[in-house]
C-alpha cells in the first residue's frame, strides 16, 4: 500500500510539470476534428458473418467475476478505454450522465496503461480508488461498468478490443510519440490514446467508432438515431 501512494505521488507531481507549463512536449494531437469537435467513423458491418459483442466477457474492477456482454443483449453500449490520470478523465463524470440517462444504454469501461503515464494504478480496485479520491475525486463513484486493467492493442490485447478495430477503422492516422506508447507492435487499426469510443447497436454490432476528443453530445444524438430508428 504504501508504494501506491508513492507512485500516486510521483504521477501528480509529474501531472502538475506538464500542466503549470514547467515542461512541455507534443504529444496526441488532434487534427481532423469537424466544426463540432466531434471525429467519429461509422463500422463496417459483414452481412455474412453475423459476430456480436455478445461472444466475449471480462473481469469486473474487483477480478472477483467475469461479465458476459451477452448479460446486455438488447440493448446499446458505450465501450470506452480509460485512464484515471488522463487529461481527459473528466470524461467519467459524462460518462457517468450518460449511463444514467437511457435505460436502453450501457457505458463498459476498461481501464488500459497501454497511454503513456495515464494510469499508474496495478488494478481495477486502485483505479476504482483513484477515481474515487484523486480524479475526479469527491467520492466519485461510477455508475457505469467498470472493468479490470487491459490492454487494447498489442500483442495481448483484449479479444474485444481486436474485434472492434477489425470492425470499425481508426479516427486518425497519426500516433502519439512512440515513447508514451507502452506497447508493441504498432498496427494501423490500433486505438490511439485513452478515451476513443465504440458505439455498439442493441444487436450487438459496432457501428460508430469514436476519436477520445470527441462531444458527449454528439454520442447522445447517435445513440437517440440508432435506436429509435
Amino acid at each position: 500500500m504504501t508504494m501506491y501512494f508513492i507512485r500516486i505521488y510521483l504521477i501528480l507531481n509529474i501531472s502538475c510539470l506538464f500542466e503549470c507549463g514547467i515542461v512541455s512536449f507534443s504529444t496526441y494531437k488532434h487534427n481532423h476534428e469537424d466544426d463540432s469537435g466531434s471525429v467519429r467513423h461509422h463500422c463496417y458491418y459483414d452481412h455474412h458473418n453475423d459476430a456480436t459483442v455478445y461472444q466475449f466477457q471480462a473481469e469486473n474492477w474487483s477480478g472477483r467475476r467475469n461479465i458476459s456482454l451477452s448479460d446486455f443483449r438488447g440493448k446499446m453500449m458505450l465501450i470506452v478505454p480509460i485512464a484515471s490520470f488522463s487529461e481527459d478523465t473528466y470524461q467519467v463524470v459524462e460518462l457517468n450522465a450518460l449511463h444514467n440517462n437511457y435505460q436502453f444504454l450501457e457505458v463498459l469501461a476498461f481501464p488500459t496503461k497501454q497511454f503513456g503515464h495515464d494510469e499508474p494504478a496495478a488494478n481495477g480496485t486502485e483505479v476504482m480508488n483513484e477515481l474515487s479520491h484523486v480524479r475526479p475525486g469527491n467520492k466519485f463513484k461510477p455508475h457505469f461498468h467498470l472493468f479490470n486493467i487491459v490492454d487494447v492493442n498489442g500483442r495481448s490485447e483484449h479479444p474485444l478490443f481486436k474485434f472492434l478495430k477489425d470492425h470499425c477503422i481508426p479516427t486518425r492516422d497519426e500516433f502519439a510519440n512512440v515513447r508514451e506508447l507502452n506497447y508493441s507492435p504498432l498496427k494501423s487499426k490500433d486505438i490511439r490514446w485513452n478515451f476513443e469510443k465504440f458505439l455498439i447497436n442493441k444487436h450487438g454490432h459496432p457501428i460508430i467508432r469514436y476519436d477520445s476528443k470527441s462531444r458527449i453530445g454528439d454520442i447522445k444524438k447517435d445513440v437517440e438515431h440508432d435506436y429509435f430508428s
